[in-house]
């Protein structure tokens, strides 16, 4: 099967440059302290996301907002980084230009230009402090905080995830099968009959490459106005091409024998924990059908009331969850289905909830079609991350594209079914960070990190089911399932700094970083067949 080239520029890769930004504390019940006196604006500093994540020019976003995550839950989730405890000696309160001892109603100058009380600022110091000792660590050195908090990621269940998961990416045979697309009416036969039936088709009906070449050019020949079955009926009959060993004008009659016809092949892969990151794709390719014998020479009834009919179907659902907080990016559905009378075609691709595409039609003959439906999608939650006594607040979100392509035909009399549907969601993960309560004093600037693929996945359904002719009938049988697909890859952290004394030297103003990891996974990328069957055979 052809694959798509250059698949990266025509499916864009989103952008958004997210700054961290002081967010309101969480509505169960956690209300911020005013803030210090003095305090000077703009004290959360900005920092943007390591990831520019870049929608296609003119695509629209649908947002949601999920519930925030229960503290508990956070709490749950994130484990602390220990090492072992440090006796805890407080610092004393001291006046950071004159470096002599002050009572705690004393206002004293901190660096950056602050004037507070010295009490309040050394209580929340020292609150900080214990809680370090505590886990091994001290602000009393000029030493680099590591990373404090961590989610707790189940690794042997990652693993054993992307195991399962890779087990169904192959390189499977490739299938001879052709990607519809519009054909003019005006084009030679030779053409029209070569857009639908491949050098493998003709092969399955017992010609060589050079009897297939020989076949198009006599067909081209053959001053046939269209490929319509009654054309077709002419030229099955006229001496011009036979397949070795064919009896000229011989009438075999068919015998009316139900033939049925079913291929289906679902999918199921899912990476990681509702309770932390987790994403998630399922679906399935089907073809099926009843299959009818034709008469060499068809007869007019074969051509105007065969009971033949076929169907192609393709759906596939992306999503997944952030701290316990689920939701569905995209979903989108395609039912193609062929009869000698009628065609049906039906569409609906939905983006977090909300119908973006939906298709109805019906023809009596050939209907061919091909295009392209796209949305951008943002979804996000506010979890709470407690370090010690401070609380960071972090909007998680998930930003991204969603949408499919697809190409159809429907064909009548000989009825057939040729489709492909290529669903697609890119999406990243972003951030944006604040302070919710604790160390009011002590002049924090939060930040936050984003370097993470949720999901990213190119799928390709395609399929071929009905009848065929190239001198002869057959019956095509193909399906073919290809998948390009990244979960779960990079990291998420959030942090913490300010300036704090530090011994010996006292004041100078040491810088100390508090970071938590939110996420850190080399992710799961894999491509390859999912699924590739061809059962064409002579009818």
């Amino acid at each position: 099967m052809p694959r798509h080239q250059g698949r990266c520029s025509r499916l864009s890769v989103f952008t958004l440059l997210l700054a961290a930004a002081a967010l309101p504390a969480l509505g169960q019940g956690l209300v911020p302290p005013p803030p210090p006196p003095n305090q000077p604006k703009g004290a959360l500093s900005p920092l943007a996301n390591a990831r520019a994540i870049r929608l296609a020019p003119g695509v629209a976003t649908i947002a949601r907002a999920m519930p925030a995550v229960l503290p508990l839950h956070a709490n749950t989730v994130l484990e602390d980084i220990k090492r072992t405890p440090i006796p805890h000696q407080p610092f004393q309160l001291m006046d950071p230009k004159t470096r002599r001892i002050v009572g705690p109603s004393d206002n004293i100058t901190l660096p950056d230009g602050r004037v507070v009380p010295a009490g309040a600022y050394y209580k929340d110091l020292n609150a900080l402090e214990a809680w370090l000792n505590g886990a091994g660590h001290t602000l009393k050195n000029k030493e680099a905080l590591p990373v404090l908090r961590r989610t707790a990621i189940n690794a042997t269940l990652l693993n054993s995830q992307a195991k399962h998961i890779g087990s169904f990416h192959k390189v499977l045979p490739k299938i001879d099968l052709q990607r519809i697309k519009p054909t003019a009416g005006a084009a030679p036969m030779g053409s029209q009959i070569q857009s639908m039936v491949s050098q493998g088709d003709a092969q399955k009906l017992g010609l060589s490459p050079q009897q297939y070449q020989d076949g198009l050019k006599s067909l081209s020949g053959a001053n046939l106005t269209s490929a319509a079955p009654a054309h077709l009926a002419k030229a099955a009959v006229a001496p011009l091409f036979k397949p070795a060993g064919a009896k000229p004008n011989a009438a075999i009659t068919a015998i009316k024998v139900r033939k049925p016809i079913h291929q289906t092949y679902p999918f199921d892969f899912e990476v990681g924990s509702a309770g932390t990151f987790q994403a998630y794709l399922r679906g399935k390719g089907t073809i099926d059908g009843e299959v009818f014998a034709v008469s060499t020479p068809p007869t007019k009834d074969d051509l105007e009331n065969s009971e033949s009919h076929f169907a192609f179907h393709g759906d596939a659902t992306a999503g997944g969850a952030v701290f316990n907080q689920s939701f569905t990016l995209a979903t989108a559905t395609a039912d193609f289905t062929s009869s000698a009378k009628s065609n049906s075609a039906k569409m609906d691709v939905s983006v977090l909830g909300q119908s973006i595409f939906h298709l109805s039609e019906s023809a009596p003959a050939k209907w061919e079609k091909t295009s392209k439906y796209s949305k951008g999608c943002d979804v996000h939650t506010t979890i709470p991350v407690p370090i010690g006594p401070l609380t960071l607040t972090v909007k998680l979100g998930v930003q991204g594209e969603a949408g499919l392509e697809y190409g159809v035909g429907l064909y009548g009399g000989l009825p057939m079914v040729r489709a492909w549907v290529d669903p697609y969601v890119h999406s990243s993960v972003y951030a944006q960070a604040g302070i919710g309560f604790g160390g009011d004093y002590l002049g924090l600037s939060a930040g936050v990190g984003a370097n993470m693929t949720l999901l990213n996945n190119d799928m390709e359904i395609s399929g071929e089911v009905g009848v065929y002719w190239f001198f002869a009938f057959g019956i095509k049988e193909k399906l073919v399932v290809h998948n390009k697909l990244e979960m779960l890859s990079g990291q998420v952290y959030a942090f913490v700094t300010f300036g704090h004394p530090c011994l010996p030297d006292v004041w100078n103003a040491c810088p100390s970083t508090l970071r938590v990891d939110l996420w850190s996974w080399p992710g799961l990328k894999l491509e390859g067949d999912l699924f590739a069957l061809d059962l064409s055979r002579p009818l």
